[in-house]
């Protein structure tokens, strides 16, 4: 009878085990609700006064409606601090602007794109140029710095001549201030015309003075010229960004560990890297940067919300950068989302979504 019981608890506990859910690691918490993280960036998630909206709330609560599934939202403040929560499974999914890129999917799990992307550029408008703009370049440093040398060369020969004229010639007799100023005119006619102030007095040391005064002239206007030029050059260079190929020699901002990051890397191009995309939008605002460069949606939502009128986005979209869902590495809830997303491209539910927040480009 002993034996008999024992094998029908054994028998009942096998079967137990059998027909138990297996517990992974990356399963939902235990309180029955998908943990969600998501990183704050318009429009793909937009932080409200009491909730989220944005393209990925959208989507995402109609994946959880596919699924059948509850869920929690877990704000997360920076791209660093997502990938640790993908790493430790406090959280089950991220959501966002998540670019799929290869050496991200050796990191984690990435579902199907339920968004296609692109890189853009984000700068300054020009301001309309005033007419004392237009002499900017005449008063820079360097310019600035070439008249100065020159004045203190015109006063030293301007000094040279006092001395040659002061004791027989009556226009240097009016006091040392006056007669300074009779040199100064001297001077300049032999700078303009290459003749000395005197021309019938054509002596040996008058002739070596313009010879050389005419000579040190002309390099000084060939040095002021060519200044004020590169001044010129440089200012039209800097005020023109159209496209990728205009960013070398800008001051670059954009997000660190981006995708935009990756591409200004392969092509060696300096840039700052930034933890917040706000931080970038205050860096070009305050004149600190010339150009944010990330993600095209991000860019065209904010040049035409927060930063309308002081900022605006440059030339076309370039790379190709899709958009997905980021799980922990062997999550059960990969492939039911991918066959929800590729469900929703041909019930019309990812046009629906795309055309309320980016407009319907069937229109």
């Amino acid at each position: 009878m002993k034996r008999f019981l024992y094998v029908s608890l054994a028998l009942c506990v096998t079967i137990w085990l059998l027909g138990a859910p297996a517990v992974s690691a990356n399963a939902p918490a235990q309180t029955g609700k998908v943990r969600v993280g998501i990183l704050i960036a318009e429009p793909f998630v937009i932080r409200v006064t009491d909730h989220y909206a944005g393209y990925s709330i959208d989507y995402w609560e109609k994946l959880a409606g596919e699924l059948g599934v509850t869920y929690e939202y877990v704000p997360l403040e920076t791209s660093d601090a997502a990938v640790a929560a993908i790493e430790n499974n406090s959280i089950d999914l991220l959501i966002g602007a998540i670019g799929m890129t290869a050496e991200r999917e050796r990191v984690f799990d990435l579902t199907h794109a339920y968004f296609t992307s692109g890189l853009q550029i984000l700068t300054r408008p020009p301001h309309e140029q005033s007419f004392m703009d237009s002499f900017a370049p005449l008063i820079g440093t360097a310019v600035l710095r070439v008249l100065a040398v020159a004045f203190l060369f015109a006063v030293v020969m301007a000094h040279v001549i006092y001395f040659i004229e002061r004791r027989h010639n009556p226009q240097f007799q009016q006091g040392y201030f006056e007669d300074i100023w009779e040199a100064f005119w001297y001077l300049l006619i032999i700078v303009a015309t290459g003749e000395y102030g005197d021309k019938e007095a054509r002596t040996p040391i008058k002739r070596i003075v313009t010879v050389a005064f005419w000579l040190m002239g002309v390099i000084f206007i060939a040095q002021f010229t060519a200044t004020a030029t590169s001044n010129l050059t440089v200012q039209q260079l800097n005020s023109g960004i159209q496209g990728p190929k205009d960013l070398p020699g800008k001051r670059v901002v954009t997000l660190e560990g981006s995708v935009a990051a990756d591409f200004l890397t392969s092509r060696n191009i300096p840039f700052k890297a930034v933890p917040l995309i706000q931080e970038a939008y205050v860096l070009l605002e305050t004149g600190e940067a010339d150009a944010v460069v990330t993600q095209a949606p991000l860019l065209q939502y904010y040049a035409s919300h927060a930063g309308s009128g002081r900022v605006e986005v440059v030339g076309p979209v370039f790379g190709h950068l899709p958009i997905g869902i980021a799980l922990p590495p062997g999550s059960k809830l990969l492939e039911p989302l991918n066959i929800a997303i590729l469900k929703f491209y041909e019930d019309g539910t990812y046009a629906e979504i795309k055309a309320k927040w980016f407009g319907d480009e069937t229109k």
